[in-house]
C-alpha cells in the first residue's frame, strides 16, 4: 500500500506539471485475512489468542488453507476494531510498571 501511494503521488506531480487537473480520488484497500495477517507484523497465534479463536484455524486462514465463514469472519473483524481501540488508547512508559504502583 505504501508504494500504491508513493506512486498516486509521483503521478499527481506529473499530471500538475502537464497542467492537468488532479482527479479527486479515493481509494479504499480491500484485503482477505490472509493477504491482512501477511501484510501487516502480527503474530498469528498471539492475535488468535486475543480474540478466542484456535490459532491452528486462524494460520489456516492467513495461508489460504481455508476460508473463514462469516461468523469467523466477523470475529476477526471486530477482533482487529478492538485491537485498533486498544492500541489507540494504550500509553507507554518509561519503566516497567512495578515503578508505577
Amino acid at each position: 500500500m505504501a508504494d500504491f501511494c508513493a506512486g498516486w503521488e509521483d503521478m499527481k506531480g506529473y499530471i500538475r506539471e502537464s497542467g492537468e487537473t488532479v482527479p479527486d480520488y479515493e481509494f479504499c484497500f480491500v484485503m482477505d485475512v490472509g493477504a491482512f495477517l501477511n501484510y501487516y507484523p502480527i503474530n498469528v497465534t498471539s492475535f488468535a489468542n486475543y480474540i478466542g479463536m484456535n490459532a491452528s484455524l486462524l494460520r489456516q486462514y492467513a495461508t489460504g488453507i481455508k476460508v473463514p465463514k462469516a461468523k469467523s469472519l466477523e470475529k476477526i473483524r471486530a477482533g482487529i476494531e478492538q485491537l485498533s481501540n486498544d492500541i489507540a488508547a494504550g500509553q507507554l512508559i518509561d519503566r516497567p510498571v512495578p515503578q508505577y504502583i
